[in-house]
């Protein structure tokens, strides 16, 4: 049984809500059409969990539901947004030390990708997702959105392109299209080039645009902003039109921007402190503790990263441990409702996904009524265990945003009080 929670945004092929589930507690749910579903998304997360699931720089993926018309990718929850939220806040200023962390967190990320053969194929800072484990003080830069990746093939010549217009590497506006790993490469250098100068290096709306422009110059110009010249070989290397002469990660990973003196001497004392202390934890018996963690070179305050997010979007000290609550509550709760309410349950879930749009109200009630559906549904909203205990536990056990006004619980409910059904 999946309770919506709030929705969370659109990734590719399908919205995403916060979610409690019976069986994994609470995660993020990708409701996918199976028309628009892609197993190369599964098929990633299957490789990546395999060979690479301790590396915190990947967005973990839970489990995999088929139901009905759609298909649920239930993923691990980050609770601090996007990189976009750096990316689009040039007032705010980034130390270098936190940018020089961020990019070799999404850099080693990047690498333990490639290194199962996968091309990511849609890099961009919208799907470089933020997490601070409760606590921890840290925060991870997770690679996310396996949607368009695909296994290396070197022999076979692509037709079509695929990625985001700006993110997109000189070779793929070229016939033959050849992706490469190299592709991810270039649009971890925009991505680095973005939380540099918070612009893009080209911004054009149309594919024919970008094609000319990139058949038409040697090379990105070196924008006034950036002195440090350790900064702006980096990305020259990670930028470099050529995808023969372009860095993999393994190399950027050693490049003097990371690895000088300059670099280990900007390292601050507070990365220093948290990284000291995750050894510590590590020592108390604390089995999430990462090699990375306790190397300050990859260590990003979540104070840092605060400073980006609007405050009312933090997370009081308590919220986590409402979650956790809230997934205990739900259960117990959930168990306890017959069959055919868990059926009702089920299929409630089904058309909220079928029909929702984030922000947008939903459609539902009418249809709902005039199938029958609503009718049927009553006694569900009627009962007191569902109203109080299921419903009423996700507004008062969290400090989410209340659910969308528009969505079907709400408007069923609210139907139900005013006597419409």
């Amino acid at each position: 049984m999946i309770v919506p929670i709030r929705p969370l945004g659109q990734g590719s092929f399908g919205h995403v809500y916060l979610t409690a589930d019976v069986n994994y507690g609470i995660v993020a749910s990708k409701i996918v059409q199976r028309e628009t579903f892609s197993q190369r998304e599964i098929d990633a997360a299957v490789d990546i969990g395999k060979q690479n699931n301790s590396n915190p720089f990947i967005l973990k993926y839970i489990a995999h539901i088929y139901g009905g018309r759609y298909s649920i990718l239930h993923m691990e929850v980050a609770n601090k947004q996007t990189l976009n939220i750096i990316a689009k806040q040039p007032s705010i200023p980034l130390p270098s030390y936190t940018l020089r962390a961020l990019m070799k967190q999404i850099l080693e990320g990047m690498r333990a990708f490639h290194s199962i053969g996968l091309v990511h194929r849609d890099i961009k800072c919208d799907n470089i997702l933020l997490h601070s484990p409760p606590g921890s003080g840290r925060v991870y830069a997770k690679i996310s959105d396996f949607g368009l990746s695909k296994k290396l093939d070197l022999n076979n010549e692509q037709t079509y392109f695929a990625g985001t217009l700006p993110f997109m590497a000189p070779e793929l506006f070229q016939r033959p299209i050849r992706q490469t790993q190299k592709v991810d490469m270039y649009a971890i250098g925009i991505i680095l080039y973005r939380l540099v100068i918070h612009e893009y290096p080209l911004h054009y709306s149309r594919f024919e645009e970008y094609q000319m422009v990139l058949n038409d110059i040697p090379c990105i110009e070196r924008p006034s902003e950036i002195k440090d010249n350790l900064l702006w070989d980096l990305l020259l290397k990670l930028l470099e039109f050529d995808p023969n002469k372009r860095i993999t990660a393994t190399e950027a990973l050693q490049y003097p921007y990371f690895t000088s003196p300059e670099a280990i001497a900007d390292i601050s004392k507070e990365q220093q402190d948290l990284a000291s202390q995750a050894e510590q934890a590590q020592l108390n018996g604390d089995s999430t503790i990462t090699v990375f963690d306790k190397d300050p070179t990859f260590v990003v305050d979540e104070n840092i990263i605060n400073r980006f997010i609007p405050k009312t979007s933090h997370q009081n000290p308590f919220k986590q441990q409402k979650e956790i609550k809230l997934q205990e509550d739900s259960q117990r709760i959930q168990t306890e409702l017959q069959t055919s309410e868990k059926q009702k349950c089920d299929d409630l879930i089904w058309l909220i996904n079928d029909n929702e749009e984030v922000g947008k109200p939903s459609p539902m009630i009418n249809q709902l009524d005039s199938d029958g559906t609503v009718t049927k549904l009553v006694q569900l909203f009627l009962n007191d265990r569902y109203i109080t205990k299921v419903s009423g536990n996700i507004e008062s056990k969290t400090d989410f945003d209340k659910p969308n006004p528009g969505s079907i619980i709400l408007q069923v409910k609210l139907n139900v009080q005013l006597g419409r059904i």
